[in-house]
């Protein structure tokens, strides 16, 4: 059987000081916390002080204060502990064993034991004052208990009151969903139809009681599941952090004059990679335990008050259990534990037959997923491509592909419209670049194969192919077309999807420019400016006529279409692309964003935003080390890590 000390621990317990309650308060979302603590909290809350109310330190909802004009030290006191708190504190708090003394005497400064309990009067009397409560006509009537040592049973029978006319509540007006005196049900209530007694209302209280613990139960699983993950996630962390750190010391020896340039370097990498994630895995553990710390302590409660004779009880908790805030998950799950970082290591690459310009690339940082659709990684700049000539004039490249080169480097080739050519850039060997002038503006762009890149020409019916072969960027061929193409992808090894602004198609053409299939006209798209195809062969469009992006099959069948409103409406979509999982990330220009849906076209989050320095984003590429490239506007291309 459970102790006194194990109930306190359990159930009595604030959850942000981790003692048993000394002066419990209860805030609006019924959630109870030391007074001193909330005090503190609230302190540190510039917005709620504004607020004049009190921040709740579990759900955030903010509990106003009575008298928002005392000073903010005074204001937690202003806000009594609940009900079934209160009992339980009287029952198994550390004052539970105290003699209870008449509430008479005690306003007159006396200490006198109180042997008797009026249920009427919810007050406690000794033996002179009990005669003159008798004595009284108003109260002779009142039924008198006999106390006990243990105060729960003076709470047992207590009545509720009515806070405007300090009259006994009895009558529960089911069209306001509230309990009334007589009072206020002759003044305030006389045009409610649905009037009862609170004890009428019991089996339905008692309903809701059962179906909220059911639902609380539910989610304490679920939350005892997710707290076991960051707390193993910890450890190894942990582990493998230091495992890093010492093997970057033995690289760093066999390196001269490039280990003592990035030795220090590395070591603070590891250090901030470690820091960052365990502070994120413990905040997730903390928060976990408090849930369950608080969901237990709302159970609890619940079965006290369906075991509890007391219509007080009942109604006291169906009022709670209403609360959206009382049951409903505080801390949903939108960020688990899955993309968490779980291990630090370094890349083997040998005792210096490829040793990169920079340790940095040796440095990998091992979780779950990594990569700009993997719902939590944290993108981080790597580079800024600066692709200006100067003999050409300001760049505005709006499309970008990567290819893999034999070396280990990339190979990143852009289109840049205004200087109408094709530029390729090395992202090793000093940025070394090579440019394929054209004639005509470029403007998006698709792999046809390894070594060959396919461009679409605005105002022009068509399609220039290039050779990739590093370090030299050459013109293979021009392909005319029956169309001006404006978005372009690659369907297999035989056939292209593109789109045409004018008239507006979606059209499949093969390699010789011949239209194969038109799937969409003007009546479903009206300006695809960009295309890209998922894995299983479906096409999504960046249309930035209707301002949406939509994914349509080859039959041309719409599969989704993603057009949020308001606020989040879309603004100029562009460049878009799929990963290998079907993921999809797309770049909407003026309002500076590179936003992940999911294959359902499902809004994950904004990858990035213009926080992170992003100016009129276009092109956008993942390559397979689930790098992200955005080009800029006037700018050149951004490479990002995750």
């Amino acid at each position: 059987m459970a102790t006194t000390e194990d109930f306190q621990e359990q159930f009595l317990t604030c959850a942000i000081c981790s003692d048993v309650y000394t002066d419990p308060a209860t805030l609006a979302c019924q959630h109870t916390f030391c007074r001193e603590c909330l005090t503190q909290f609230t302190q540190t809350r510039p917005d709620a002080i504004k607020d004049k109310s009190i921040p709740c330190p579990f759900c955030r909802r903010h509990t106003k204060v009575p008298q928002p004009n005392k000073p903010v030290q005074q204001w937690a006191k202003q806000i009594e502990a609940g009900f079934l708190v209160q009992s339980l504190m009287d029952a198994f708090g550390p004052r539970a064993d105290d003699i209870i003394l008449c509430d008479v005497c005690t306003k007159k400064g006396k200490g006198v034991p109180a042997p008797s309990w009026c249920s009427e009067c919810s007050a406690a009397y000794c033996d002179d004052c009990l005669i003159s409560h008798d004595f009284m006509r108003m109260s002779a009537d009142h039924r008198i208990e006999t106390i006990s040592n243990r105060c729960g049973v003076i709470r047992k029978k207590q009545n509720i009151f009515c806070q405007m006319h300090k009259e006994v509540v009895k009558i529960f007006c089911k069209d306001c969903d509230r309990a009334i005196c007589n009072t206020c049900n002759s003044i305030d209530h006389r045009t409610c139809k649905n009037v009862v007694t609170v004890q009428s209302m019991t089996d339905s209280m008692k309903s809701l009681l059962r179906e909220t613990k059911r639902r609380i139960q539910e989610r304490v699983e679920k939350e005892e599941e997710r707290l076991r993950i960051p707390l193993t996630h910890i450890d190894a962390l942990s582990n493998s952090a230091e495992e890093a750190k010492e093997e970057i010391k033995k690289t760093c020896k066999k390196a001269v004059d490039l280990i003592h340039q990035r030795e220090t370097d590395l070591l603070k990498e590891v250090d901030e990679i470690a820091s960052k994630s365990l502070e994120k895995l413990s905040e997730e553990s903390r928060s976990n335990q408090m849930s369950v710390k608080i969901s237990q302590q709302n159970i609890v409660f619940i079965d006290q008050a369906l075991k509890s004779d007391s219509d007080s009880h009942l109604y006291e908790m169906y009022q709670s259990c209403k609360s959206e805030n009382f049951a409903s998950d505080p801390y949903p799950v939108t960020k688990s534990s899955k993309g968490n970082i779980v291990k630090i290591s370094l890349k083997n690459n040998g005792d210096g037959k490829h040793l990169r310009n920079t340790l940095s690339s040796m440095l990998t940082v091992n979780g779950v997923h990594g990569g700009p659709t993997d719902h939590v990684s944290v993108p981080y700049l790597l580079q800024s491509i600066d692709i200006e000539d100067s003999e050409l004039g300001t760049p505005n490249p709006t499309d970008i592909v990567v290819f893999p080169a034999d070396n280990g480097c990339k190979t990143l080739v852009i289109a840049d419209n205004s200087n109408k050519c094709l530029v390729m850039v090395s992202t090793e060997l000093g940025g070394m670049r090579s440019h394929l002038y054209i004639g005509e503006a470029p403007w998006s762009l698709c792999k046809m194969n390894p070594h060959r890149v396919v461009s679409t020409i605005l105002e022009e019916k068509k399609l220039v192919v290039a050779n990739v072969q590093f370090p030299n960027l050459t013109l293979h061929s021009e392909v005319r077309t029956q169309k001006v193409y404006s978005g372009i992808a690659s369907l297999d090894s035989e056939s292209l999807v593109v789109g045409s602004l004018s008239p507006t198609s979606i059209d499949i053409i093969d390699l010789e420019g011949n239209v194969l299939k038109t799937i969409a006209n003007q009546t479903t798209i009206r300006a695809p400016h960009f295309l890209s195809v998922t894995p299983n062969r479906e096409i999504v469009v960046s249309d930035s006529g209707s301002k949406a992006i939509v994914c349509m099959t080859e039959g041309g069948d719409i599969v989704f279409w993603y057009r949020p409103e308001r606020r989040c409406a879309l603004r100029a979509p562009r460049g878009i692309v799929t990963d290998a999982a079907g993921g999809i990330v797309f770049v909407d220009r003026d309002s500076n964003k590179v936003t992940h849906l999911t294959a359902n076209g499902e809004f994950v989050r904004h990858i990035l935003t213009s926080k992170d320095c992003v100016t009129k984003p276009c092109g956008v590429c993942i390559d397979e080390h689930s790098c992200l490239f955005v080009t800029e506007r006037g700018r050149g291309v951004k490479e990002y890590g995750f």
